[in-house]
Order: C-alpha cells, then structure tokens, then sequence
C-alpha cells in the first residue's frame, strides 16, 4: 500500500502526495475512473501503480476538491 507522505526510506513518487499531482495532470477530458486507470498504467512512470493506490490517489484529490464526479465520469474542478 502507498504511504501518504515521504519517510526516510520511501521516495516523493512513491506517495500519494507526489503521484496524485501528477495523475491530476494526465486528466484533460471527462473520463471513466477504470478507463483512467488503463491509460495511465501505459504511461511507464504509473506502471507499477496498483488499482488500491490509484483509488486512494483519486480520494484524495476528490477530498482537496481538485477533481469531481459527473456522469460516473472524472472531471478536473475548475476551481
């Protein structure tokens, strides 16, 4: 399971304060959450991303009011 912030021996990247900024910024259009999640696991930097950390990652931009839910579809907050 993915750590919330970095400690001695695990990295920024290995965070979901470092991977969810980086999956906010993969998000351009409305898309369907598992539909994201393929993508992203294409991209080499999330490849060894787990679908339990992705979902936390998603949580957590959800509770920073950063993305929203329309549609069962994930939606950048213009906010």
């Amino acid at each position: 399971m993915i750590s919330f912030l970095p400690k001695k021996h695990i990295r920024l990247n290995e965070t979901i304060i470092g991977l969810a900024p980086k999956i906010l910024n993969q998000i351009s259009n409305p898309i369907i959450y598992d539909e994201f999640y393929f993508e992203l696991k294409k991209d080499e930097l999330f490849s060894a991303i787990s679908v339990d950390d992705y979902l936390l990652c998603l949580d957590y931009l959800y509770a920073i009011g950063k993305i929203k839910y329309v549609d069962e579809r994930i939606v950048k907050n213009d906010n």
